[in-house]
């Protein structure tokens, strides 16, 4: 041990230092001799006796404490705070994730806010996930008619597992994260829902459609949208979210329209067929969109709509409005 003095007079102190086996084990600076030379000797004894562990060794396990503390909080970040960072990458110009897919992400954040990466790991992971693909099934959002479908549950837990996928690469280094045991719910052939559990069997019939359209409001945005459906049926959101720069028109010999094409550069089957798709239309779709292309330009042509959740819960009201329960 060393007692080095600094400074003169009134001022003087006196600082003590430890070092034993050629290690550093602390210094302290006291007013007094005695009192640095008692806190020397001290300090001595316990490294001497293995009780003291040297200043580096210290350092090294305050350092490692801390992270553990960052890794452990980092996990215990809810996933509706990583839902909406997943959000804020993947949305905006450049991304091609549509408003329905997001509301997914952003569904899940909100039936999840109560649980944390951790609860995800391994087995209970596994087991959690197959708890919430029969819990969702009985959930009733706000407005909804009934219970959440099995096609809406497929998507919800989709997105849960691309989430969580998505937090593992996100992860810091030195966090450490088990992704859910898939192959414990392999074992048990659990599945996800059918993608169209509660698909439906008939077509709508011209009366039907003229209630609808009736109580939608003829020449209405909504009525337009249904009527394009009808004409063309393709998925709805292929004509919601479809712009006027994405729709082409045919005209014969004498300049009269017969029908035209609208164009899908992004699909539900594009990564089968790795290509554009061009859906045709009938006359009276192609003098429907011809009319809002001439309103909105190259924009959406049913911006007013909003999304695909907002217009299938217009619809479903709609049905009970002029009778129809059997869709």
């Amino acid at each position: 041990m060393d007692i080095r003095v600094i400074g003169q007079g009134d001022a003087r102190k006196y600082t003590a230092v430890v070092a034993f086996a050629k290690k550093y084990y602390g210094s302290a600076t006291f007013p007094l001799r005695s009192a640095a030379e008692a806190w020397a000797e001290t300090t001595l004894v316990k490294a001497i006796r293995g009780e003291l562990p040297p200043v580096a060794e210290r350092k090294a396990h305050e350092a490692a404490l801390a992270a553990q503390a960052a890794a452990q909080a980092v996990l215990d970040q809810p996933l509706s705070d990583w839902a909406a960072a997943y959000l804020a990458r993947t949305t905006g110009e450049g991304h091609s994730h549509g408003d329905n897919r997001n509301n997914e992400y952003t569904r899940v954040g909100k039936l999840l806010r109560d649980k944390s990466l951790l609860h995800f790991q391994g087995r209970d992971g596994a087991k959690l996930i197959q708890q919430l693909s029969e819990d969702w099934k009985h959930i009733r959002e706000r407005g909804a008619p009934g219970p959440l479908e099995g096609s809406t549950v497929r998507h919800l837990l989709t997105a849960l597992m691309r989430l969580i996928d998505w937090v593992a690469c996100q992860l810091p280094a030195g966090v450490t994260f088990t992704p859910p045991d898939w192959e414990y719910l392999k074992r048990f052939n659990w599945s996800l829902p059918a993608a169209h559990g509660g698909r439906r069997t008939r077509e709508c019939d011209d009366d039907e459609l003229a209630k609808l359209l009736a109580r939608a409001g003829i020449d209405s945005d909504f009525s337009q949208l249904l009527e394009v459906l009808d004409e063309n049926g393709g998925r709805l959101g292929e004509v919601l979210y479809a712009c006027g720069a994405q729709v082409s028109f045919f005209y014969d010999a004498d300049g009269q329209l017969f029908g035209g094409k609208l164009h899908l550069p992004k699909h539900k089957t594009e990564h089968q067929t790795h290509a554009a798709r061009e859906v045709p239309l009938s006359l009276r779709a192609a003098q429907i969109l011809l009319a809002r292309k001439q309103r909105f330009g190259d924009g959406r042509l049913f911006a007013a709509l909003g999304n695909s959740d907002t217009v299938c819960k217009k619809f479903r009201a709609l049905c009970e409005q002029v009778g129809i329960n059997n869709w």
